[in-house]
């Protein structure tokens, strides 16, 4: 299953990707960021099951008591496995480097002989580093160094003919040409495995593949693109956030390959501090914090909150945390590079300042889970937010201030008319496709139709052909509309190889491509000049090349 897509734009990737490298700064953080994971997983699982975490301290507990004060769930085993994954010491003990020992001392005496039996203690003592190799030290030598290579007969190699040819098909695939288009497709395969694809398209070829791939701990629910480098937004780069099960945000660089963690996390990634402070009342950094410092602490939230706009009653009510359910949305702001919008099923929509990592605002003015936000194409401080209340809001953040409409049903998308910046448009569970524009005064839509059968599960607005809009279903169908009038006018319909649709994406650099994605896995690139109502519309004659079409299995083979 594809839920999501987006497009990187054609020159933002590097030619060459770089290996990822891992060393012991890296190891500590990503066993942190495991652990943080775990832990916001376990709590996610239990708080959906009625059960309790433990919230006692250790320090009456003693080795033999009842390991039900983890999670009272009646499975031993699984205790002893979740309290392990929790960073916690199984009894309710605040994680720490004394009950780390003790957990250690009393697992090597329980299991001394099998450790002995076959040297598990010394297993990773080995001498010498592991070494990566960057892509560009696969390049074969130049020409003049060829000259040098000569068989045990003294007979000239045949320098070239001696590379193995699929090392050089490897290399080739491996480069990302000016012209290819990137699409990042989050997926999860039928036994759970989830991960971000990286496939490269080719046009002029009508060919795409897999490029590289990302793991995913936890399913994977909306993606969005980002060039601005998290710690340092000044900085360009290529890189996608991506919202899951976890009410966390995970920022993954794009041009790196085998990346074990993300570079960043937005919400939970200090949960593991805030863990082992909870029992001594220390701070992030294990020392008391003062009142001064609890107070310049205070200050300094107060003046992220004014950088990003937020007003004085919207600092005194927001809690500057992550979220506390699923994220279901994400928006960047490119005018405003430091600023990521997110949407969650905690009914909030969170501000994320890309440089501190740190939530900057929260607002709560939904009653539902927020299933869409969107950053205005002009405007840097207006964000368009979509409910499961049947409401739909554009929302000042430097105000507080917002406007509603009501919808007809529960919004599943939402996106800004970039050629008309105070125009948007809205699709619904109950298949419906409607238009909404802030010059018009009141709250009713500027125009309704139903445009699917299901739930309209997926919707894209061409960002350089004007009046362009995409929209597809549950049904298994897409559509494109003409929506330059009164009502949309239906330009094609077909049904898509992908099954139910749950995401479309029109190519920024090539705008006739749209991407498909939905239930079966497969990525589905579809060339619109082949509609020939569009064709003509255009004033053009046709397409040559129909769609292509490959699934995850055979491009990865």
């Amino acid at each position: 299953m594809i839920s999501n897509l987006k497009f990187v734009p054609r020159g933002r990737a590097k030619a060459l990707p770089e290996r990822f490298e891992l060393d012991d700064a890296m190891l500590a953080e990503m066993e942190a960021l495991h652990v943080t994971s775990k832990h916001l997983m376990m709590k996610q699982i239990a708080e959906e099951e009625g059960l309790e975490m433990a919230t006692e301290t250790g320090s009456d507990a003693e080795e033999g008591d009842n390991d039900d004060d983890v999670m009272h769930s009646g499975d031993d085993s699984d205790e002893d496995e979740s309290a392990m994954a929790s960073g916690s010491s199984g009894r309710g003990e605040a994680p720490g480097k004394g009950n780390r020992k003790q957990r250690e001392k009393r697992f090597k005496s329980r299991y001394k002989d099998t450790l002995a039996k076959y040297n598990l203690d010394d297993y990773d003592k080995e001498d010498g580093t592991v070494v990566t190799t960057p892509l560009e030290d696969l390049m074969p030598p130049n020409d003049t160094e060829y000259e040098d290579y000569e068989g045990a007969d003294g007979a000239e190699d045949a320098g070239l003919d001696a590379i193995d040819e699929d090392d050089l098909d490897d290399l080739e695939d491996m480069t990302i040409r000016p012209t290819d288009s990137l699409i990042v497709a989050a997926t999860m395969d039928s036994d759970e495995f989830c991960h971000l694809d990286v496939y490269v398209y080719e046009p002029e070829e009508n060919n795409f593949y897999v490029h590289h791939d990302i793991m995913l701990e936890t399913p994977p629910l909306a993606v969005e693109w980002l060039d601005a480098t998290p710690r340092n937004v000044a900085q360009q780069g290529n890189f996608v956030a991506v919202a899951s099960f976890l009410p966390a945000i995970e920022l993954w660089n794009l041009d790196v390959l085998d990346a074990l963690q993300p570079v960043a996390l937005l919400g939970g990634s200090t949960l593991g501090a805030d863990l082992a402070a909870a029992s001594s009342g220390s701070g992030a950094g294990g020392a008391p914090k003062s009142k001064n410092q609890r107070k310049k602490d205070r200050r300094a939230q107060k003046k992220q909150h004014a950088a990003a706009g937020a007003s004085a009653s919207q600092i005194a009510a927001s809690t500057l945390t992550g979220h506390t359910a699923p994220v279901l949305s994400l928006s960047w702001n490119r005018h405003n590079r430091q600023l990521l919008a997110s949407g969650s099923a905690d009914h909030t929509v969170k501000l994320w300042d890309l440089n501190s990592l740190q939530c900057v605002a929260t607002f709560s003015h939904h009653k539902n889970k927020v299933q869409a936000v969107a950053w205005n194409p002009t405007e840097s401080t207006i964000l368009l937010t979509g409910s499961h209340d049947g409401t739909v809001a554009v929302l000042d953040v430097k105000t507080g201030k917002h406007r509603s409409w009501a919808v007809e049903g529960e919004i599943e998308c939402l996106e800004w008319d970039p050629h008309t910046a105070s125009r948007f448009f809205v699709t619904t569970d109950r298949g419906m496709l409607q238009c909404f524009n802030l010059a018009t005064p009141g709250t009713e839509a500027v125009w309704s139709l139903q445009v699917h059968r299901k739930s309209a599960s997926a919707l894209a607005v061409n960002p350089l052909i004007r009046h362009l809009v995409a929209t597809g279903s549950e049904d298994k169908s897409f559509a494109l509309w003409d929506v330059s009038g009164l009502q949309p006018v239906q330009l094609h319909r077909r049904t898509s190889p992908t099954a139910a649709v749950f995401t479309l994406a029109f190519c920024p650099d090539s705008p006739l491509h749209l991407a498909v994605g939905g239930v079966q896995g497969k990525l589905y690139v579809f060339n619109c000049a082949d509609v020939d109502a569009l064709a003509k519309q255009l004033g053009g004659s046709g397409a040559t090349s129909s769609a292509a079409v490959a699934s995850t299995s055979s491009s990865s083979s």
